[in-house]
């Protein structure tokens, strides 16, 4: 058979239910019988047939279109009348409204793509009919029915509406149930008519048939492309403020050592003690002479302290003097008799002078011996504790005075003492002598090679300085100062000013690299202490240990103790965060108020998942939950410290290939549900967009991908 298109072939005759008919089934042509057709239930019984042409039919649906009913026999037609003018086409039927959209559920994994076309959809209701052709022309002879025409092709579906715009792409859901049914598509062209005949009554319209089963929904296309990234919304407030440290703080720096006062002067000599009642030790006894007895003679007289003289009597016997000392020899191998001994020059006496000699020495306590002639001893007064002696010439006798405070003297004449220097008595010094030791000025001279007073001084070498003029009043210079400030203020501790094309700059530096070991500049108010209230700018040295950024070796930090760290600008101005010397902001906060930045990173933190269980902490705002088998996890999302409004992203890797059960805990849902299965995937994750509800201390899931 020749390809001949439907319109032009012969109408059939009367149908008995075994003709082949060719339908669309699933996707693929297929055979049936016009009796199968007529089985199947229509929807109802069709309308009156118009006898001008039919108004323009809204856009079909996209379901198949069902089987007709098996149609009744023809009566025999009169001839047809000239067809009338078209009627004007009828305007098009608004399109219903769109169903509610069901519950996205999440995204199936995308099939193998199909090369099966879908099923055509449901065919859509019939258009209404056009108005009535013109007046039936005279019936003509009866002839016998020609056979009807095919039916027309189906119209074209209809226009979808325009898209509203693509929002941020969310979790795909389950699909919404189907629109209503657009309207029947235009009806085809009359066939050929027949050889007419008589015409026989019109036979019943038989019933319009079942709408055929809808084939199954093709695969879902390729995913769009992901809407660009949102403006990044404003930060939460910053949450409380955490417990208190039990680390201290870092000490500040030891103050400078105070200058050391001048040593007060040495306190008057106490009283010498009482005259001891105990003797000396009595001298060892001199060897026996091995001559002759020595007589000493005057043997019955008792020697006192005014004997001038010994008398030996012996052969050999001599004596000589030396200073105050008297040396007696007796040379050996001879005899003789020692009949007395006595002492010559005072304060020695002698006792048993011609039987057992003993010499005694005695005088004044507290006293000194001295010579009251040149050949006599004696002692002096008792001298006063503590106090100075004074000489008494040539057979005077020692004396004490007491003196206190500064003494000097002349030589001249006997010393006296003051409780301060007289400046009469000073020289050297010019002026400084009589000044206020408060205010004292020293004109000319130099300290350590820098001349006082100079009009340009050089270098100088202190161990301290300390400044204590008044600052309170306006000042172009500090207490400390070098050159003057191009205004004045009050206050002002130091100041340092220069004019010159090139940095000017104050150092602090400290050369141990030890792993404590840091520069501070500190700044406090009344509340501060060596561990409390203050601020820091410093840098750490190259071996400082710690953990931490503040602690990180070379590191330069801004810290705040006890206090809130405020950086700012008090006038209309921006801040700038810049990075590596570049000279693009890495980040600006305007002079309105608006931060903005190429990028915000955040990087994700892994969660600690043991038995397949883990807590997503509040600190991070991208967590990576990684199942630690195959098997149902179990998800906490922490809410202590969690600020309403604040973010959490949670992506969830499987184990294996193998999707998995989900249990949270601490969330709740809104339009989007939390899933309650995974991927099955180790490489692509299920992810989780949350915010957390202060009214309800759960997270929200507000974001499915």
């Amino acid at each position: 058979m020749s390809n001949v298109q439907i319109p032009n072939l012969p109408a059939a005759i009367s149908l008995n239910g075994t003709e082949l008919v060719e339908v669309v089934q699933s996707g693929a042509s297929a055979r049936t019988t016009t009796q199968a057709i007529a089985n199947l239930k229509g929807v109802g019984p069709t309308g009156p047939a118009g006898f001008g042409p039919t108004g323009p039919t809204g856009p079909s649906g996209s379901g198949p279109t069902g089987s007709s009913g098996a149609r009744g026999p023809t009566g025999v037609s009169g001839p047809t009348g000239p067809t009338g003018t078209a009627g004007i086409n009828g305007p098009t039927g608004p399109t219903g409204p769109t169903g509610t959209a069901g519950v996205n559920g999440p995204t199936g994994p995308t099939g193998a793509a199909s090369n099966v076309v879908g099923p055509t959809g449901p065919t859509g209701q019939t258009g209404p009919t056009g108005p009535a052709s013109g007046p039936t022309g005279p019936t003509g002879t009866s002839g016998s029915a020609g056979p009807t025409g095919p039916t027309g092709p189906t119209g074209a579906t209809g226009l979808n509406g325009n898209n509203g715009p693509t929002g941020p792409t969310g979790p795909t859901g389950s699909g919404g149930a189907p629109g209503p049914t657009g309207p029947t598509g235009p009806t085809g062209p009359t066939g050929n008519d027949g050889t007419p005949g008589s015409q026989g009554p019109t036979g019943p319209t038989g019933p319009t048939g079942s709408t055929g089963t809808a084939g199954t929904t093709g695969p879902t296309g390729p995913t769009g492309p992901t809407g660009t990234q949102g403006v990044v919304g404003p930060t939460g407030p910053t949450g409380p403020t955490g417990a208190a440290s039990s680390v201290a703080g870092p000490t500040g720096p030891t103050g400078p050592q105070g200058i050391v006062g001048p040593t007060g002067p040495t306190g008057p000599t106490g009283p010498t003690g009482a005259a001891s009642s105990v003797a000396g030790p009595t001298g060892p006894t001199g060897p026996t002479g091995t001559g002759t007895n020595i007589a000493v003679s005057n043997q019955s007289t008792l020697l006192t302290s005014g004997v001038t003289s010994f008398n030996f009597v012996g052969s050999g016997v001599t004596a000589s003097a030396s200073t105050n000392d008297v040396t007696v020899t007796i040379p050996g191998g001879s005899t003789g008799t020692v009949t007395s001994v006595s002492f010559t020059g005072g304060i020695v006496t002698v006792t048993n002078p011609t039987t057992t000699p003993a010499l005694t020495i005695s005088g004044t306590a507290g006293g000194v011996p001295y010579f009251a002639s040149g050949s006599t001893w004696t002692t002096s007064g008792t001298l006063v504790q503590n106090g100075f002696v004074l000489g008494g010439g040539s057979g005077g006798a020692p004396t004490t005075t007491a003196l206190t405070g500064y003494v000097y003297g002349n030589g001249a004449s006997a010393p006296s003492a003051s409780t301060t220097i007289p400046n009469t008595s000073i020289s050297g010094l010019g002026t400084m002598s009589t000044q206020s030791a408060t205010s004292v000025a020293i004109t000319g001279g130099s300290i350590n090679g820098t001349t006082i007073g100079a009009v340009t001084p050089t270098t100088g070498a202190f161990t301290y300085v300390t400044a204590s003029g008044p600052i309170t009043g306006s000042l172009s210079a500090g207490a400390y100062s070098f050159g003057s400030l191009a205004y004045s203020d009050t206050g002002i501790f130091g100041s340092y000013n220069i004019s010159t094309n090139s940095y000017a700059q104050i150092i602090l530096a400290n050369g141990s690299n030890g792993t404590a070991a840091s520069t501070d500049f500190i700044v406090g108010n009344n509340n501060t202490t060596s561990t409390t209230y203050f601020g820091d700018f410093g840098m750490n040295s190259s071996g400082f240990s710690g953990s931490g950024a503040f602690n990180a070796p070379n590191n330069v930090f801004l810290t705040s103790t006890s206090a809130d760290l405020a950086i700012g600008t008090t006038t209309a101005n921006a801040i700038h965060f810049v990075i590596n010397g570049s000279t693009t902001d890495a980040m600006t906060i305007s002079s309105s108020g608006t931060p903005s930045a190429n990028q915000f990173v955040t990087p994700a933190v892994a969660v600690t998942v043991a038995a397949n269980a883990g807590t997503v902490p509040v600190t991070s705002k991208v967590n990576n939950f990684t199942n630690s088998s195959a098997a149902t996890m179990a998800i906490t999302m922490a809410t202590t410290g969690a600020v309403d409004g604040q973010l959490s992203i949670v992506r969830i890797y499987d184990f294996s290939a193998v999707s998995q059960t989900i249990g949270w805990t601490n969330t709740e849902n809104s339009t989007i549900p939390v899933p309650l299965t995974s991927n099955g995937s180790t490489t692509l994750p299920v992810t989780v967009g949350f915010q957390y509800n202060g009214q309800t201390s759960k997270w929200r899931c507000v974001g499915l991908a």
